[in-house]
């Protein structure tokens, strides 16, 4: 692996090193696009540590050596402060990383704006947060994006085959991505919205016959269940195209990468309420059409993948949620969707088949905070009384507890 060199002294960096431990893919890859961004617009050197991208493209990391102070971004805050996904320990913990310094930093907060500030206001710090700005922020740097998240020559090379055994059975690929998996477990969040798929099946409907020789590509964390509703259009999956391709990215860790890339390579997508299809569609120089679900709108709406917020959750935009009464109307009022959207008894099984994951997360998250927010106390005792603290990263590097809590939070 070779390193960036990039000018400027080094203590004028960048890192992050949360980048592999807070959400899954799709976040990965929206937080690491921010990063190289701004380093490379400040002239920054930037620092990450082992993450599933290095796997994947060609990546010049320098590993993460630095002891910066932290800097959160806005949008975790907001959901921090909103109580979901357990995002409130991702808080505490950055603030505990700040009073563990002596003498005592701030804690900057960062949007998106930063990618246009002249100043390098962060250099110097090491950036907490998912960085799921709107897109429209990250489309001045498009060709960036698009030539770091090229896959590396040896994995391309079969996945460029897949592609090939796609277009042999018709001239039009068009690619549906619906997440379901573990966003049954989060009913009662917006974030974790799962349209239904009869809005997916009323758009194939009024699409499929002004088109060329279509053909469905249909990709999901649970495709096997898909596959009966969309019958009528002998659909195709990555593993029936070519199960030994991914059986070999399965082995690398890696098993959903087949149907990312399928998703770039598509003419017409239609997205999920997810950041991985989300970040597929910015990488798509094919399609010519790209919709997605919008909440309570029952139609598939076409959308600008470089111009879009990528949770759309504006509705929840008034609740207070400081209230616990605002809180709990906003949960029932996310699963009573649910349950019209998909029938209660189907949400109530998948749930209950998770219940005791739910239940883990949400007990393991409020103690993880509270334990965070208790070493944040014990250091300001011990910066008093011995004038020395204890950093918190060294005393989690090590553990797996954090990532359990927040690799949750998408895919």
């Amino acid at each position: 692996m070779t390193f960036e060199k990039v000018p400027g002294p080094l203590h004028e960096n960048v890192s992050m090193w949360c980048l592999g431990r807070l959400g899954k893919f799709g976040n990965q890859l929206f937080q690491y696009a921010f990063l190289r961004i701004y380093a490379q617009k400040h002239d920054l050197r930037y620092e990450v540590p082992d993450w599933i991208g290095q796997t994947l493209f060609d990546l010049p990391d320098a590993p993460l050596n630095s002891d910066l102070p932290p800097a959160l971004d806005t949008w975790i805050k907001k959901y921090a402060e909103r109580r979901e996904f357990g995002l409130q320990l991702v808080k505490e913990l950055v603030y505990w990383m700040a009073e563990s310094r002596t003498p005592l930093v701030s804690t900057p907060l960062f949007g998106a704006d930063e990618l246009a500030n002249p100043a390098a206001r962060l250099a110097g710090h090491d950036l907490w947060g998912t960085c799921l700005f709107h897109t429209q922020h990250y489309r001045p740097h498009k060709e960036l994006l698009r030539k770091l998240y090229t896959p590396k020559p040896e994995l391309e090379t079969p996945l460029i085959d897949l592609t090939n055994k796609l277009r042999q059975k018709g001239k039009t690929i068009v690619g549906v991505h619906i997440r379901l998996g573990d966003y049954w477990q989060y009913p009662d969040y917006s974030l974790a919205f799962i349209p239904s798929i009869e809005w997916y099946q009323t758009w194939l409907r009024a699409l499929w016959p002004t088109l060329d020789q279509p053909v469905l590509l249909l990709c999901s964390d649970q495709v096997e269940r898909l596959v009966p509703s969309f019958r009528e259009y002998s659909p195709v999956t990555s593993a029936s195209l070519s199960a030994s391709v991914v059986s070999d990215f399965s082995k690398r860790g890696v098993g959903f990468f087949p149907d990312f890339y399928l998703i770039t390579q598509c003419d017409i997508l239609a997205t999920s309420h997810s950041s991985f299809s989300l970040t597929a569609a910015m990488l798509n120089q094919h399609a010519k059409l790209f919709v997605r679900p919008i909440i309570d709108e029952p139609v598939l709406q076409e959308f600008d993948p470089w111009n879009c917020d990528i949770y759309a959750d504006s509705l929840d935009g008034h609740i207070d949620f400081s209230s616990v009464t605002d809180r709990f109307r906003y949960r029932l009022r996310n699963i009573r969707r649910a349950c019209r959207l998909h029938g209660a008894f189907l949400v109530r099984r998948e749930f209950l088949k998770r219940l005791h994951l739910r239940a883990a997360y949400e007990l393991g998250s409020s103690s993880t905070a509270l334990l965070f927010r208790l070493g944040r106390l014990l250091n300001r005792v011990a910066r008093y009384l011995c004038g020395r603290t204890v950093n918190p990263i060294r005393f989690i590097d090590k553990q797996r507890l954090f990532s359990f809590f927040t690799s949750r939070l998408n895919k």
